[in-house]
């Protein structure tokens, strides 16, 4: 007899999700609810997860993401698979299996190797005849010829309407095998130690969203530069944001929202917390800030490997210092605020954003580490991972852009002035908490007969400072002076500003 031939399948809309784990404003989703049956696809590359910049944790927060999007899915009718290796090798089996009518996406602002693997993607689509939709997600513009109406472009596209959520979905026949979120054990991604950090997933990044808006966020603007403040009163929301559980147009509505109801409030006579309103204006231009950096990443792709601004490369290269890198990593710097604030970003995932300038510049310009590798190991540490933030934060901090003030922190009196009690250091740094406080911050000083009542001796229970801060900064400014001193750096700092800098209308040219 002659074997029946194989079903023939009915191309499906394919909604590829990445870093957008949501079923709420999900345009790529509602399109292609709209023209078909719709599979939902997530790929786990080997590769991207075997860069410096990935960990472990990462995975947990995404792996909470994908149990929740696929229950979500499974209530709208269409199921979600799970697949592992090259995008490319994914989509062409996918296809063999169940044709691709179209393939739908946000686009991915990510770092070289993803913004390759798209490439690749691309090239495959067009030979496979399957057409392939990326859609913008957050106010990044692609193509972006310049920046002179960006941030008109940021407020019509951030500020657009939400994507409901598709009813009536018609789902595609699954494959064979859906697959299953991978164990993040399973994948052999390293691990920074870790005690606790956020859960990932929709309902977890609304209840954050919700918390901040409702109970936390009032103190915003005050307490967003202490480590200590900051930690309840800072939204907490950069996570599902980095992750899309929560998208920035959500996050922009919901600022809207509540400054309508303290308005209504004021004007019903109810007493309002005078520091709401200034908190959320703060927060509005934040999420503003975050897509603009972002842009810069969208531009220029290398962000994590080359300058954005070549004539101030050689500044933060080249000069790793084992011992110095081999402290950092450890947290034992000799600095208790720095150290406090390394551990503390190991076992959460988080720290105030000010505390992360901090480590940046006093890693490269105290302890004249090599940017790529701090950076590296930070992106690891941090669960909110967004390279394009990332990177061009590092870069800004390292002094490599050259249109921003440089900012050399003293990491002694970054302490003093946002833990002045010893609060945060002695919980991170327990070396220290027999320490009054003068000297938790300045542990080197303490007294011999001081030292000998508590059984502290410097050098000994608590390393002394890895570096001289006042001469290795003094070395870094003399550097800098000289990068400013040529001619070759005025104009490539004018390229930079006129293609990458913040603006409403269009920067002048030359120095």
């Amino acid at each position: 007899m002659r074997a029946a031939a194989p079903e023939r399948r009915a191309p499906a809309q394919v909604v590829w999700f990445k870093r957008d784990l949501r079923v709420r404003d999900h345009a790529p989703l509602a399109e292609a609810a709209r023209r078909g049956p719709v599979i939902g696809l997530h790929i786990t590359s080997p590769r991207l997860l075997s860069g410096p910049d990935a960990d472990a944790a990462h995975l947990d927060f995404v792996h909470d993401s994908l149990l929740e999007l696929r229950a979500s899915l499974q209530k709208l009718g269409v199921p979600l698979v799970f697949r592992t290796g090259g995008a490319v090798e994914v989509l062409a089996a996918l296809h063999a299996e169940q044709p691709i009518h179209t393939l739908w996406s946000h686009q991915e602002i990510g770092v070289w190797e993803s913004f390759q693997r798209d490439l690749a993607v691309g090239r495959w689509a067009q030979g496979a005849g399957v057409g392939w939709v990326e859609l913008p997600q957050g106010g990044v513009r692609r193509p972006n010829p310049d920046r002179d109406d960006w941030a008109a472009d940021w407020g019509r596209t951030v500020g657009a309407p939400m994507v409901p959520v598709p009813q009536g979905m018609v789902g595609a026949p699954p494959p064979a095998a859906l697959g299953a979120p991978p164990e993040p054990e399973a994948l052999g991604v390293p691990r920074l130690l870790r005690v606790e950090r956020q859960a990932g997933g929709e309902a977890a990044g609304w209840e954050t969203l919700r918390s901040f808006f409702v109970e936390r966020g009032a103190g915003y603007r005050a307490d967003m530069a202490s480590p200590l403040s900051g930690w309840t009163s800072c939204s907490r929301l950069s996570p599902h944001l980095a992750f899309g559980t929560i998208s920035a147009r959500q996050a922009l509505h919901a600022t809207w929202r509540r400054e309508g109801q303290l308005d209504r409030a004021a004007r019903e006579g109810e007493a309002i917390d005078p520091r709401w309103g200034p908190s959320l204006q703060s927060f509005h231009k934040r999420l503003r800030w975050r897509c603009h950096f972002m842009q810069r990443l969208e531009d220029f792709p290398k962000l994590d490997r080359e300058p954005i601004n070549p004539a101030y490369g050689a500044l933060r290269s080249g000069r790793h210092r084992d011992e110095r890198w081999a402290a950092f990593t450890r947290a034992e710097t000799g600095f208790p605020f720095i150290d406090a604030c390394l551990r503390c970003v190991r076992a959460t995932g988080w720290l105030n954003f000010r505390a992360r300038a901090m480590l940046v510049s006093v890693a490269t310009w105290t302890m004249h580490l090599d940017w790529r590798a701090v950076g590296q190991l930070l992106a690891r540490a941090f669960l909110d991972y967004e390279p394009g933030i990332h990177w061009a934060q590092v870069q800004m901090q390292a002094g490599l852009v050259g249109i921003n003030t440089p900012r050399l922190y003293n990491p002694t009196k970054q302490g003093e002035d946002h833990d002045p009690e010893g609060i945060f250091i002695r919980r991170w740094v327990p070396e220290l908490a027999r320490l009054p406080r003068p000297f938790v911050h300045r542990p080197w000083e303490t007294p011999p007969l001081l030292g000998l009542t508590l059984g502290f001796a410097p050098g000994r229970d608590y390393p002394l400072p890895i570096v001289d801060p006042c001469a290795t900064q003094q070395e870094s400014r003399a550097e800098l002076a000289a990068v400013r001193a040529d001619p070759a750096a005025w104009r490539a700092s004018a390229d930079v500003l006129a293609r990458h800098g913040s603006r409403r209308r269009p920067p002048p040219r030359g120095r």
